[in-house]
């Protein structure tokens, strides 16, 4: 079975924040961790639930991130998305990292008002 993870951009680097990310890197891997394929999809709307319904139209079960607004975490969770957020640098690098089980978060989900506290 196939999991498709997804790193919002900026640039090459993992997007600060999902909720103002233009772009999101998609991998498909296999459960051996071979790359299936690899696309760049437009997140269009910067509107949380749209964004949500995207990812999870799409079939992407990780979404690894800078930051996510916590309120809509149990939505995304209902949807089948797991968030992987505090995660800074280059995309490819947490790609990898992920694959090797070696992500480490850097802080929590932000609350709703935005503030992000540490781990």
């Amino acid at each position: 079975m196939a999991l498709r993870i997804g790193i919002p951009l900026f640039g090459d680097e993992v997007s600060p924040r999902f909720c103002f990310a233009g772009r999101m890197l998609v991998v498909t891997v296999a459960d051996d961790g071979a790359e299936l394929s690899r696309e760049t999809i437009s997140l269009g709307s910067t509107w949380f639930p749209d964004r949500l319904a995207l990812v999870a139209s799409r079939g992407i079960a990780v979404v690894v991130c800078g930051g996510f607004n916590a309120a809509f975490l149990p939505q995304a969770e209902q949807m089948g998305i797991r968030v992987i957020s505090g995660v800074a640098g280059d995309a490819e690098q947490a790609f990898a990292s992920f694959l090797a089980g070696k992500l480490v978060s850097r802080r929590r989900c932000g609350r709703a008002t935005g503030r992000r506290h540490r781990s």
